[in-house]
Order: structure tokens, then sequence, then C-alpha cells
């Protein structure tokens, strides 16, 4: 009996994709990185749903996940949608976990609804550019869109997804990594860029200094690399660092075991 389900709905006028395990009224949702897929928490889905209801969602042009119609949506898009699947689901209070640029969608989430969040915990999180919407893209960001409309999904895994783990990595991590970012639509990832471009997320922690925020990040990541983190992390009150030794930006894919741990501290931590 396989003890996690793959599952298909319509958040809205949304068709979504998710995979969950669990039973528990205690709900934890993992929102995956800007490279990645539900497919990815695996480790963290079986670890948690002894405790949780545990819910990753693919989100919008992601895992076969529908796309979002707006061309270039923002974060306020983003959370709109998240907000039609929790409510689909008729889910209320969140634990929600954001890795890379999913911490951008959970902690825009938990400033719009803060009612809805019993607690915030971000992983190896991205900050995002904060450039206006009447601006155009970086060029480190123009480059991330020529990368999949000339290489595709997989071309563009093979060229990125190294990048997610350390030199070190096991060969099925790398495979592993690989095959999460070859699964994203040309128009998603698209999408996903725009948001990161736009989006701050210093700017929203900001907005949630009474609430403490656990981070978690891997000691070898080279995206979001520790020093920065660490810097975001000491520098606003209410947060908790939980580094993971051994592991780069994709650390719940490369030590799971450790990752499992640092996230059960930051589920637990009162502080």
């Amino acid at each position: 009996m396989n003890p996690y389900k793959n599952c298909q709905g319509m958040a809205g006028n949304w068709s979504c994709r998710w995979i969950e395990a669990g039973h528990s009224e205690k709900t934890l949702i993992l929102l995956h990185g800007i490279g990645s897929t539900a497919q990815s928490w695996i480790s963290q889905i079986l670890a948690f749903s002894k405790d949780y209801r545990v819910i990753a969602w693919s989100a919008p042009g992601y895992g076969q996940s529908d796309p979002l119609t707006i061309k270039a949506p923002i974060q306020d898009d983003y959370v709109r949608v998240l907000l039609a699947f929790l409510d689909m689901l008729h889910i209320h209070d969140i634990n929600i976990v954001g890795h890379s640029l999913g911490a951008i969608i959970a902690t825009h989430f938990a400033v719009s609804y803060p009612n809805r969040v019993k607690r915030l915990i971000l992983s190896s999180p991205a900050g995002g550019y904060d450039i206006p919407q009447n601006e155009a893209l970086s060029e480190l960001l123009q480059q991330r869109i020529n990368d999949i409309r000339s290489l595709g999904p997989a071309g563009m895994a093979k060229k990125r997804a190294w990048r997610t783990v350390t030199d070190h990595a096991e060969a099925s991590v790398i495979q592993q990594a690989t095959e999460a970012m070859s699964n994203i639509t040309m128009k998603g990832y698209e999408q996903a860029v725009n948001l990161l471009g736009r989006s701050n997320l210093r700017g929203d922690l900001d907005k949630l200094q009474t609430q403490t925020v656990p981070v978690l990040c891997g000691v070898e990541d080279r995206i979001t690399t520790f020093e920065k983190v660490e810097q975001l992390t000491r520098s606003l009150k209410g947060r908790y660092l939980l580094p993971i030794s051994n592991a780069g930006h994709a650390s719940y894919l490369e030590c799971p075991e450790a990752y499992n741990q640092a996230l059960q501290k930051a589920l637990t931590f009162e502080g």
C-alpha cells in the first residue's frame, strides 16, 4: 500500500496536483522552490505524516499543475491561489514550510493571512530582487528564462541542477535533483522567475517582527548561501537559524535525516 497519495483537483479555476499523507488535525504544508516539485519532499512527507497531515503542492506550472493565467504573476497572485488551494481542502490553520522561492510565497501568505498560519518556517529562503513591475528583469534573471527557452526543461536541469547539492553528493541525489528540475513547464518557470524578480522577502519579514520564524539552511548552500541566510536571520527579531551540515541548497533531498531533525525542532521551538 502506497504510504502517500498523488492527488489532483480544482482550486477555483486552477487545476492542481499535490502529494499528501497522514490524517492528523495538525497540518504541515510544504512549498518547493523554483527548480523542483512536490515529489522532492517525499522524505519529509513520510517522516512527518505520523503527527501531521502533510501536503506538498506542485506550484502553478510545476509537476502537472497548470500555470497561472496571468502572464507575469506576482506574490499576491500566488497567495490567492494558495488560499484557494487550502480552502478546497477545507484547511484553515497551517504550519507552512517554504523552500527557496517557496519561502517568498509562504511569507507573503503569512503576512496576508496571519490568522491562518500557526508557524512559518523558511528553508534556504530566496530574498527576491524587488524589481518594479514596470522595469525589465535583470540580466541574471533573464538568462534563466533564456536557458529554459533554448535548452528546454531537461537541458536546463542538466545545466543547473548540480548546483543545488554539494560536490560530495551521491549520484542518486544529483539524479533526483535533475529529474525534479526536468518536470517543470516553460510557462510555469517563466512565471516563477518573474515572481522571484518582483518579490522582497525582507520587506515581508519586517511585517512579522513579533512572530518567531525558524530558518533552515544547508551550510554548503551555493545558491542562497549560508552566510546570506545567517545575516538575514541575525538582523531580524524572532528568528531561529538551524544549519544543516554537509548539505547544499536542496538539503531536504541531500541530507533528509538531518533536515527532518531540524524541521522537527523548528515546528516545536518556543522562543
